[in-house]
């Protein structure tokens, strides 16, 4: 009866110390319609590795990404945090 519980939180610790690679969240986002994008991560990301992530988001509405901020927690158990992209226009050269 008391394992259940003692089994969830062992499954939850496994899962939090095995990093997953950041990744765009597109859960009901269309980056052409919308201009906000979220890179789910987890505290062993490098910021380069989810700039490259919001980088390749925003390119498929050839646009280039804006840091806005991090929302902790909000994103899936392997990859709890979510850095939070607006899709620019490309700067004019």
């Amino acid at each position: 009866m008391h394992r259940l519980p003692l089994l969830l939180l062992a499954c939850y610790g496994l899962a939090s110390c095995s990093g997953q690679a950041p990744f765009v969240d597109q859960y009901g986002v269309d980056i052409r319609k919308y201009s906000g994008l979220y890179v789910c991560h987890d505290q062993d990301a490098t910021r380069e590795e989810i700039e490259a992530k919001a980088a390749e988001g925003c390119a498929l509405a050839d646009k280039v990404p804006q840091y806005q901020g991090e929302e902790r927690f909000q994103c899936r158990v392997m990859a709890p945090h979510r850095s939070v992209y607006k899709c620019v226009d490309k700067p004019k050269t």
